[in-house]
């Protein structure tokens, strides 16, 4: 890939109608949005084992999902995590 160095005078906004670009952008990775953290199981001392039950925006179903890095990173986690006292799982970077 060629790299090319522009003014930013140059740039201009992206339109493609009603296309949302975060959901275009989720389909690229095959990643969805979340709406909010429904309920969790397991013990916050076992990471492992923990799982939370996520509620997808646009989606009447929800999943269970173990703990990872990219849910831990989310603000409806940790406004989860507050409201029922799991405070110390929010990683320290979002303290």
């Amino acid at each position: 890939m060629k790299e090319e160095t522009v003014h930013v005078k140059r740039l201009k906004e992206f339109i493609v109608g009603d296309v949302d670009p975060r959901q275009v952008a989720n389909q690229a990775t095959n990643r969805e949005d979340v709406e909010r953290i429904v309920s969790h199981k397991g013990s916050p001392h076992s990471r492992k084992k923990l799982k939370f039950e996520v509620k997808w925006v646009g989606f009447e179903h929800t999943t269970w999902e173990p703990w990872s890095k990219e849910l831990s990173r989310l603000e409806v986690m940790h406004t989860y995590l507050r409201d029922n006292k799991l405070k110390v799982l929010i990683p320290a970077a979002f303290k």
